[in-house]
């Protein structure tokens, strides 16, 4: 009902950006991604500067996997709003798709300077950090976005990462567990816990846990 409204308010005037990206979000939820993006391209035709249209878009082509246009799409967004954490955190993840670490690190920055305490935004600089070898800064960031939620995942697999590629194993397969124990279907958690385990000689019980690697 609510987007038949809205399609008779904008058959009336269609001049009206914001009803575009209202119609987008009702499209996206009904699985409408095609349609959806068409809505947020008229929001745009009729605004070019319209941020939080951009940010939408930008993140819809990001759930198609279409990184360049998503990075692009998002970089505009946050130069149209100063203000986006969004847009900044989402185009961080585009560029790290895009292997544009460097980039990525000063967008994941820049969203964390409007929004501090946002551990996925730490988590994600810190394993660009970790792509870019720069591993005490990476540790700092992953330590940082655990203390503030420990049930990360992500989180919890980059700094075991990096403690296996110290060789400290154990340390390593703790994190892993841990991952594992919040995310139980994390598949790089348990591929890499049973890499650990091999490491640790104990590859026999990583087979009973049903790790295979």
């Amino acid at each position: 009902r609510a987007e038949a409204l809205l399609k008779t308010a904008l058959a009336s005037k269609p001049d009206f950006p914001e009803a575009h990206v209202v119609l987008a979000s009702i499209l996206e939820a009904r699985g409408s991604v095609p349609a959806a993006i068409a809505a947020l391209e008229a929001a745009l035709a009729l605004r070019p500067d319209y941020g939080g249209a951009l940010r939408n878009l930008g993140m819809l082509h990001y759930r198609l996997q279409r990184w360049h246009e998503a990075a692009g799409t998002l970089s505009r967004a946050a130069a149209a709003d100063s203000a986006n954490a969004d847009a900044r955190f989402w185009l961080g993840n585009a560029l790290a798709h895009l292997e544009r670490f460097e980039e990525a690190a000063a967008s994941y920055r820049g969203a964390l300077e409007i929004r501090p305490e946002h551990p996925e935004s730490l988590c994600r600089l810190g394993n660009v950090l970790a792509d870019l070898g720069r591993r005490d800064e990476a540790i700092g960031y992953l330590q940082r976005a655990l203390a503030l939620d420990p049930r990360l995942a992500e989180a919890q697999v980059g700094l075991g990462n990096l403690r296996a590629a110290e060789q400290k194993f154990e340390e390593a397969a703790a994190l892993y567990r841990a991952a594992i124990g919040n995310e139980p279907r994390n598949v790089q958690a348990r591929v890499n816990l049973g890499n650990a385990l091999v490491y640790l000689g104990e590859a026999e019980g990583a087979r009973e846990a049903g790790l295979d690697f």
